[in-house]
């Protein structure tokens, strides 16, 4: 890994060098802040075969086809059951080839090298990328440019498997240290109305003399409401909300509730729902359960049975959806405390429920580790309710690994759907 590391930065100071002797115009460096979404492929273990990117790149202009470019990245991958996520810090050299750099769209293909470091396990592995990827003039950027890019990438661990990773990217790429390209302006030839556009790029061809256009010969409106600035009488209105024919706010009642649009503070409250004088739902009990419509998952449950912290129908199996856990662990994350504090409530309020805590794992990973991890969890589960007052002799806890799933494991929904805790009621 020390000699990989050694190439790559004798590669990255040589075509440097290289980039300084062949063009002095400082206006050819540029740096490249990307943004990406990530769709993984399922070799990672514990993740959930999706992330997200940060990349910063500084690039150079080193002829009319070619550009090279260092970019600094940083990868997280969401992770199954916990709320520490894997992260990757790498550093990539590519070099881009475009078909059309004087078009104002732009396309180039890329290829490039890089190495990353993943923080679970400290581990550095190399990886090589290939990309599509546009570059569009945006008139509001001014000498940045819109950029997107398709990007394969693929990590090689330890020499002995590999993990594809395919970017969707979106960023900008701005020129840095010295005067912009100059872009020469098209003659004027034939322009009707006299706004400053050629009538053959005019889509507003009748504009009204004196009036600011933009770019394609339409008149300017500033706060995007339909209304054009030289007619809105309300020229700062919020973005989405109706306007008349002057641009001003339409003081209406757009959800029905019985409050002015100007006034309501809940503008999209569903339809039949109690409002205050905000506009906003208050929460009644309609089915006088105890629990409140916001949050009862069952709003018709018969009068006197007994009913769960979800406001539902006590069954033989109680679900518990939400419970994490960290990474291979039997710990529980901060995030699973709302759904057991609930159902220690529902245990407390019904003294006569005794209960046995299942874990369930998917086929990830051996039968008798998924045997061990479930009771574990289970265990840790069961701790959780008995120091939230449910009795000692009402519980009891079993691990059943791999061996009732719910769903096909074959699938990431699957998989998912099988990685479940769950109380059963034994009388």
């Amino acid at each position: 890994m020390k000699r990989i590391l050694a190439s790559l930065i004798t590669i990255t100071m040589a075509t440097t060098a290289f980039a300084a002797e062949s063009s002095t115009d400082a206006s050819d460096w540029y740096v490249s802040p990307l943004a990406s979404y990530i769709q993984s492929d399922q070799s990672r273990l514990n993740t959930d075969d999706t992330g997200s990117n940060l990349k910063l790149g500084l690039g150079k202009e080193v002829s009319d086809r070619f550009n090279l470019e260092l970019g600094l990245g940083l990868n997280r991958y969401d992770t199954l059951g916990n709320s520490s996520d894997l992260k990757q810090l790498g550093l990539e050299l590519d070099a881009l080839y475009f078909f059309n750099r004087e078009s104002a769209f732009s396309p180039y293909i890329a290829t490039g090298i890089g190495m990353m470091n993943t923080n679970d396990t400290d581990d550095t592995n190399p990886n090589w990328s290939a990309s599509v990827g546009l570059l569009t003039d945006v008139s509001f950027l001014k000498d940045a440019k819109f950029r997107t890019e398709v990007r394969f990438q693929q990590e090689y661990d330890s020499g002995e498997y590999s993990h594809d990773d395919l970017l969707l990217r979106a960023g900008v790429q701005i020129p840095i240290g010295g005067e912009s390209k100059p872009v020469a302006a098209k003659p004027i030839t034939k322009d009707t109305d006299k706004d400053g556009v050629n009538d053959v790029d005019d889509k507003c061809p009748a504009t009204p003399a004196g009036v600011a256009v933009n770019s394609y010969g339409c008149e300017l409106d500033s706060d995007r409401d339909g209304v054009v600035d030289n007619k809105d009488q309300c020229p700062n209105t919020s973005r989405g909300v109706a306007v008349d024919t002057k641009g001003c706010i339409i003081d209406g009642d757009s959800d029905n509730d019985g409050v002015k649009d100007s006034m309501d503070q809940c503008p999209n409250t569903a339809t039949g729902k109690i409002v205050d004088t905000r506009g906003c739902a208050s929460d009644p009990d309609s089915d006088s359960d105890g629990i409140p419509d916001s949050k009862d998952q069952c709003p018709n449950s018969v009068v006197g049975v007994r009913i769960d912290f979800k406001g539902c129908e006590i069954e033989e199996v109680i679900s518990l959806p939400g419970i994490n856990f960290e990474i291979n662990s039997a710990q529980l994350t901060s995030s699973s405390a709302a759904t057991l504090d609930g159902a220690a409530e529902t245990l407390n309020k019904y003294t006569d429920i005794f209960a046995e805590v299942a874990g369930h794992t998917d086929s990830s990973g051996s039968d008798s580790y998924n045997m061990s991890l479930s009771g574990k969890r289970a265990q840790a589960v069961k701790d959780y309710l008995l120091s939230r007052g449910v009795e000692t002799s009402r519980l009891s806890s079993k691990g059943f690994g791999e061996t009732q799933p719910i769903a096909d494991n074959s699938y990431k929904e699957g998989r998912a759907a099988n990685r479940r805790v769950e109380l059963v009621v034994k009388k």
